[in-house]
């Protein structure tokens, strides 16, 4: 008697609709992870924009009027970046007008804080924003 190998009708379609539920509960997922990653490694890169600007500061007791004032980079955050940042007087923050792809966009201001003339901390808030880009953010960054 000759024995066939091979798989049966119903082992496949098993195997098949099993992989799409894998791939239906996975690829979300897998895409807020991405987001979030990306949204992390770019409030990462303003670390250094936030210490120019701390430094610009601290030396001369003033904001910077210009942005060339400040070596305030977009090179590393260039992905992440629709336009270049820019260096507002009112509020005193910079602004970052951010894409992460597949139409998750948003644009977010580093507002500084300061107190008796000293600038103690920056605050996070979200501008203008497609609905998915204000799940990607921070948990302390605010939304309007």
């Amino acid at each position: 008697m000759i024995r066939q190998r091979g798989f049966t009708l119903f082992e496949l379609v098993l195997a098949v609709a099993t992989t799409s539920i894998v791939i239906t509960i996975a690829l979300p997922a897998y895409q807020d992870y991405s987001y979030r990653t990306q949204m992390a490694h770019f409030l990462d890169l303003t670390l250094r924009d936030r210490a120019a600007v701390q430094a610009y500061q601290d030396t001369r007791q003033q904001w910077p009027r210009e942005r060339h004032e400040v070596p305030i980079s977009d090179i590393d955050a260039g992905p992440y970046l629709e336009r270049e940042p820019a260096l507002l007087q009112t509020p005193r923050a910079l602004y970052y007008k951010v894409s992460l792809g597949s139409g998750v966009a948003g644009e977010l201001l580093l507002e500084a804080d300061f107190a008796d003339g000293v600038l103690r901390s920056w605050r996070c808030r979200a501008l203008h924003h497609t609905p998915g880009f204000a799940r990607y953010l921070p948990a302390g960054c605010q939304t309007t």
